[in-house]
């Protein structure tokens, strides 16, 4: 699976979690030790999926650092922000890198490089170090949540392989016996064979086009041109094979490509996306990361667009479900202005004006099916503004000097 696909269903599968389990409040509540103890077990099964994961950890020396995951349970919060997606209409086109000072430099460095093994080692590289984090953050919250952790199948190494070498590998393996000498050159080109069979025996297979994963029972048919150049181009029908053909398959079909190319032509297929729900809200701007749980409201709100916000009603602590709350058509246009403009700024201001109004407009109903405190909570985590209960404190003055005591949007603009 690549890395882009495996971000977007670990964060697809945690945007559940956040409702159902509460995981951000739970984990930051959570003690060291108690986190201590789903990190190691994530960080261990991650490393044991493949020797190629187990090395990549010497560039994750930050973020996947036990006292890093541990003392502060917000650094692992902030991980889980990087690999987010802006949107989870469609899979996004590239995959998400996590920021590193060190990384980031060396990426900038090379980043003119002309030299074809040099880019590849380099996206080779960034991509194992970003697999290995995420694949241990979704290790991690399952581990914590109590929830079965995926399972490695591992099978015996066929000997009945390819000995053809393509022309970058000749070309890489050239390299590497100039640099290393003979005999460190055939231990390594030995280890890595080693490490790419075991990969290949758990990778996830899956159609080029659709993305569906193949079943047990079910064997995808591949491409016999792309076959015979160690590439691997899977289908799950005639259906999905001809429509790649014309969007993408025909320019690539069979033919030895360099780094530069096989991007290009990698990332036009992606241009055209999947149909989306209702564009309701807008792309987030420059600088504003959204959390995973503000991903949530705005696909619930997408779903449900006749809707204000989606809030959690609690009975009692442990039982909630979701209620889409709306507002007179005045009230509402004012509401939506700020709700948007805070979904795609995080302006701190909009979001207080928004919770100020749900909470207000509850209180007047006298529903009691709703805990103020959870309310602020919600939004509070889905913007990311740890200070709301302060603000909605300032906001209170204000409207208390009013003889009406009304919440800010309820007043014209």
């Amino acid at each position: 699976m690549s890395l882009r696909c495996r971000q977007f269903e670990v964060v697809l599968e945690n945007i559940k979690y956040a409702s159902q389990y509460e995981f951000s409040s739970k984990w930051l509540a959570a003690t060291p030790t108690e986190r201590e103890a789903h990190a190691l077990t994530g960080f261990s099964r991650a490393c044991g999926i493949s020797p190629n994961l187990n090395k990549a950890r010497t560039s994750c020396y930050t973020e996947l650092r036990l006292s890093y995951l541990r003392d502060n349970g917000q650094n692992m919060l902030d991980l889980l922000t990087a690999i987010t997606p802006d949107s989870i209409a469609n899979i996004p086109a590239e995959p998400s890198y996590i920021s590193n000072k060190d990384w980031d430099a060396v990426s900038a460095t090379h980043r003119g490089s002309q030299d074809d093994i040099d880019k590849m080692a380099l996206a080779y590289i960034l991509v194992e170090r970003n697999t290995l984090i995420t694949v241990t953050i979704h290790l991690i919250i399952r581990s914590f949540l109590g929830l079965e952790l995926p399972t490695t199948i591992l099978s015996k190494p066929s000997r009945l392989l390819d000995k053809t070498l393509s022309p970058l590998e000749k070309l890489s393996q050239e390299q590497a016996r100039a640099h290393y000498g003979e005999k460190e050159a055939r231990t390594l080109e030995k280890d890595a064979k080693a490490a790419s069979k075991e990969r290949n025996s758990n990778k996830d297979r899956q159609c080029t086009k659709c993305f569906t994963l193949e079943s047990v029972g079910k064997v995808f048919k591949r491409c016999p041109s792309c076959f015979k150049i160690s590439r691997e181009v899977l289908y799950c029908s005639v259906k999905c094979q001809k429509e790649d053909w014309k969007d993408r398959h025909e320019a690539v079909c069979g033919k030895e490509l360099d780094f530069d190319a096989a991007h290009k032509l990698g990332m036009s297929s992606l241009q055209t996306p999947r149909a989306a729900p209702n564009a309701l809200i807008g792309p987030p701007s420059k600088g504003f990361k959204r959390p995973i749980e503000l991903l949530q409201q705005i696909y619930f709100l997408e779903q449900h667009p006749q809707g204000e916000y989606a809030v959690y009603r609690s009975v009692c602590q442990d039982d909630s479900d979701t209620v889409v709350v709306k507002y007179h058509p005045s009230t509402a246009a004012r509401f939506r202005e700020r709700r948007n403009y805070a979904m795609t700024t995080g302006d701190q201001e909009s979001v207080a004006y928004i919770c100020e109004q749900i909470l207000w407009d509850i209180e007047m109903r006298g529903d009691r099916s709703f805990l103020s405190e959870r309310i602020v909570q919600q939004l509070s985590t889905e913007y990311a503004f740890p200070g709301l209960g302060q603000a909605l404190a300032r906001l209170k003055v204000i409207r208390d000097q009013h003889p009406q005591k009304w919440p800010h949007l309820q007043y014209a603009a």
